[in-house]
């Protein structure tokens, strides 16, 4: 899965980079790329998780920002 989703999001977000780590249950995205310059932290967050709400649909979620 967190290759799969490692692919869905760069191909949506054209990404430079993008490191997923962890497990299923609990994972770390780190995402480079030029589409997050001058938006906020929320609005970040919101542009990982929209590719990947398919898959979110039964369990609560939560993003950190570091």
């Amino acid at each position: 899965m967190k290759y799969k989703n490692r692919n869905i999001i760069k191909k949506k977000l054209k990404l430079h980079k993008i490191f997923i780590e962890g497990t299923e249950k609990n994972i770390t995205i780190t995402a480079i790329g030029d589409i997050f310059m001058n938006i906020n932290s929320v609005k970040k967050q919101q542009l990982i998780y929209s590719p990947l709400m398919v898959y979110f649909k039964k369990n609560n979620h939560s993003c950190n920002k570091y």
